[in-house]
């Protein structure tokens, strides 16, 4: 099943971006459904980030946060 999504199930997709010497960034997800058709996204803000890893872990719980809030069970 690489690359495919069972129907009952939806993938979210995130991405960051971070300025270290300011220590902000942005966050970003996108849920698609088992076709890969856009369902929902958001976008956040991130201060006081010092770490691109923790900046793209700020943005899988914003987009986990995003698919639970629609009701999603299986991402």
């Amino acid at each position: 099943m690489d690359g495919e999504v069972a129907e009952d199930w939806v993938r979210v997709n995130v991405d960051e971006a971070t300025k270290m010497q300011a220590q902000v960034g942005g966050a970003g997800a996108v849920i698609r459904d088992s076709q890969g058709a856009f369902v929902a996204a958001t976008t956040c803000f991130l201060s006081n980030v010092s770490l691109a890893l923790h900046a793209e872990l700020l943005a899988i719980k914003n987009g986990m946060e995003l698919a639970q809030q629609l009701g999603y069970q299986k991402v």
